[in-house]
């Protein structure tokens, strides 16, 4: 039986497409094929993308062992030992380990930190000074890393942090790490001294988060961050993490932590700002509870709520989830082989006119009309491999956000549109979404 339709464009347009601008080449594909196609991606060969609900939830939901998470391009990065890496058994006993450091209730004792480095960036800002949102926000997601994850005060000097941060902004932003990460063109950048400048700041990174968890180990330091519960804690079989596993999972919460917590932030700021009527509702919100109010309860508002859910909507940050085909599957009628990815498309079910009354407006109101499924609206993924911190990147958005709205008075000042560009394996807002302060209150 024959693969799915594959767009008119050559392979070579299709990777290009997928690298710079992912979003046009989605909505591109499913225009001229439907919503099953296949994708020739230069290096790693064929993927099949579909975008309807009952599709996604038999891929999301199908076997493990069958359907093998799609990530080993992000291993250089991340490590062997990651949990978006790890398989079957291994996966199902790292994240049954990393779990209970990631319920609401440890989340919800957060709050206080999370408004803290929030206040402390909003009264950084000056009245009058322009600056990128996404930028300011990565800052702000750093140090509730620094917090949350390292347990380290807000107002430490922590050379080896300043460091570590230095280090995934240089990786994060150097030009040849999107391309690093589709296999060709990455082989062709071996030896460069471009290439030669990231493998040393990735084995600057690997070198700085390993002197944290000897510095750790050394000293006995606890306490109620991340890290301290994640060497505290141990296997059914009273086994610990090894330095390894710690390695790969503390970077992984970096990575994942604060590029898309910054990405959703400055997209929600980009919405909010350029709808006055959502801002205005949003405000008369917030301003029911009070000043006093905690931030349990600022998240508890459904209009927050809805902003936020309506921000990860229409600009997912992972416009796709991939999978790994182990034995021959059919899905959609297509009996597909081993080998081949099959892959939800996130960005075009989030887009769907039968889910979504004019899916390209930004109406955070659809959230309170309607409870949507599992299979129709995923910004976090689904299945066994749903992202673990998703309560906490979804409490950290809506205290960030609703600190900026109570406090500031900004302006948007993009000269050109702000358009979707690729980021690592993120979506984010093109120029950073810029704005102007224009009053900073208590």
């Amino acid at each position: 039986m024959p693969m799915p339709p594959s767009p008119s464009m050559s392979p070579r347009e299709q990777t290009f497409g997928w690298m710079t601008r992912p979003y046009e080449l989605l909505a591109r594909c499913r225009q001229e094929v439907g919503d099953v196609f296949t994708i020739d991606f230069r290096g790693h060969g064929q993927y099949v993308l579909f975008s309807d609900p009952e599709h996604i939830h038999q891929i999301l939901t199908g076997d493990p062992a069958v359907f093998h998470a799609a990530n080993g391009l992000l291993e250089p990065f991340l490590g062997a030992h990651s949990l978006l890496l790890l398989e079957e058994e291994r996966h199902k006993r790292e994240r049954r380990l990393m779990m209970p450091h990631f319920s609401r209730r440890q989340i919800h004792g957060w709050g206080d930190q999370i408004e803290e480095v929030a206040d402390r960036m909003i009264d950084g800002w000056r009245v009058g000074e322009e600056m990128p949102m996404r930028e300011t926000a990565q800052s702000v997601a750093l140090g509730l890393i620094d917090r949350l994850v390292f347990g380290l005060d807000g107002e430490a000097n922590h050379d080896r942090h300043d460091a570590l941060h230095r280090c995934f902004d240089e990786i994060l932003s150097h030009p040849h790490f999107n391309i690093a990460l589709i296999g060709q063109f990455g082989e062709r950048l071996a030896g460069s001294p471009a290439w030669q400048q990231l493998q040393e700041s990735l084995a600057e990174m690997d070198r700085l988060v390993r002197e944290e968890i000897a510095e750790r180990r050394a000293t006995g330091r606890r306490g109620d961050d991340i890290m301290s519960l994640l060497m505290d804690a141990e296997y059914e079989d009273g086994e610990s993490l090894s330095d390894d596993e710690l390695r790969d999972e503390l970077v992984t919460l970096l990575a994942t932590g604060h590029e898309t917590t910054a990405t959703s932030l400055a997209w929600a700021v980009h919405w909010v700002w350029s709808h006055p009527p959502v801002l205005e509702r949003l405000r008369a919100e917030l301003a029911t509870l009070g000043p006093d109010a905690s931030p349990s309860q600022i998240a508890e508002l459904d209009y927050l709520q809805s902003v936020v859910l309506e921000t990860l909507r229409i600009n997912p940050v992972v416009p796709i989830i991939a999978r790994e085909l182990q034995e021959p599957v059919q899905i959609a009628g297509y009996e597909l082989p081993a080998g081949v990815t099959v892959a939800p498309v996130i960005y075009l079910l989030h887009r769907r006119e039968d889910l979504y009354d004019e899916p390209g407006q930004f109406r955070p109101s659809r959230f309170l009309e309607r409870d949507y499924k599992h299979n129709e609206f995923m910004p976090f993924g689904g299945g066994v491999r749903r992202c673990l911190g998703m309560h906490l990147a979804l409490y950290e958005l809506q205290i960030l956000l609703a600190r900026i709205a109570t406090r500031v008075e900004l302006r948007l000042c993009d000269e050109e549109e702000v358009r979707p560009v690729r980021r690592m394996v993120t979506i984010a807002p093109s120029g950073g979404v810029r704005f102007e302060v224009e009053r900073v209150g208590a």
